[in-house]
């Protein structure tokens, strides 16, 4: 007896190191893809807000920054000699436009009529009616704040891309770490058993819903993770004259991210109850 007994004390001792390791892991996982989805969460409300620099507007749906294209020197106009005529021929054509108007040769030239100058403009008088009020220091200082958070299309693209890739690779590693404590209960018989299954399937629908099905399957479905051109492009442009299409904006990148978060806080209570239980069961909780 005294030699099964310690080895199922062993077993459960490497248990217990196992699950702290992973526990560990499940909560420094968790943080990271929340923060994540706060990360996407902002830069749409910036975007709505008219935080983000609409400049490069097709450089954000192509993805790509198109290089300016060089400016190419223009030729130089050729000038063209014009040939004078010699002055004898000058004379007879001068004598010919006399005889026909009817004035002598040495007639004096007329003398230009002064142009009358125009009198200046009145100056334009200024509204100083008391139906403009002006901007008071606190609005002044309020518009300076906006200006001050207000950032490009460039860097709003690439921390959408970079909050996408933490977000996905986070939730992948969510995943696979329930799936290892879950395994680890059913080899070292720690209990909690339908805690940390019902944490593992919660993190199954979060990994599906998270994922941006609309690469892999275009016009079939879509995930709540969303690309820089979906936002910043012109996909929506019908949201702002339609209230049918500001709903479906809403639901695109508001509805689904709280899906996510309701899954990902699901999961992450449950596993936190599979601790719990762990822990009462080897009598080390109450």
């Amino acid at each position: 007896m005294e030699p099964n007994a310690t080895q199922e004390m062993i077993d459960t001792t490497d248990s217990l190191e196992a699950v702290s390791v992973m526990k560990g892991m499940k909560n420094f996982v968790f943080w990271v893809l929340l923060a994540a989805l706060v990360v996407l969460q902002i830069v749409f409300w910036m975007h709505r807000g008219g935080l983000i620099d609409p400049a490069e507007k097709t450089a954000v749906d192509t993805g790509v920054i198109l290089p300016a294209p060089p400016v190419q020197p223009q030729p130089a106009p050729e000038l063209k000699v014009v040939p004078l005529a010699a002055p004898n021929v000058i004379a007879e054509q001068v004598e010919q436009v006399v005889q026909k108007v009817g004035l002598p040769e040495d007639a004096p030239a007329a003398e230009p009529t002064p142009t009358p100058t125009p009198a200046p403009a009145p100056p334009t008088p200024v509204d100083l009616s008391p139906d403009t009020p002006k901007p008071t220091v606190i609005e002044t200082i309020k518009d300076k704040e906006m200006e001050f958070l207000k950032i490009s299309a460039v860097v709003a693209r690439r921390l959408i891309r970079a909050a996408n890739f933490i977000a996905f690779m986070a939730a992948v590693l969510y995943c696979l770490t329930l799936l290892m404590n879950l395994k680890i209960s059913l080899t070292g018989k720690l209990g909690g058993i339908n805690h940390i299954t019902r944490a593992f399937f919660c993190s199954l629908f979060l990994l599906a819903v998270l994922t941006p099905w609309q690469t892999l399957l275009p016009g079939v479905v879509i995930g709540a993770i969303y690309l820089p051109a979906e936002l910043l492009g012109d996909a929506w442009s019908k949201a702002a004259t339609s209230g049918f299409w500001k709903t479906l904006l809403y639901l695109r990148f508001v509805g689904l991210w709280l899906v996510v978060v309701w899954l990902l806080v699901c999961a992450q209570m449950r596993s936190i109850k599979w601790a719990r239980a762990t822990l009462r069961r080897l009598g080390m909780a109450r």
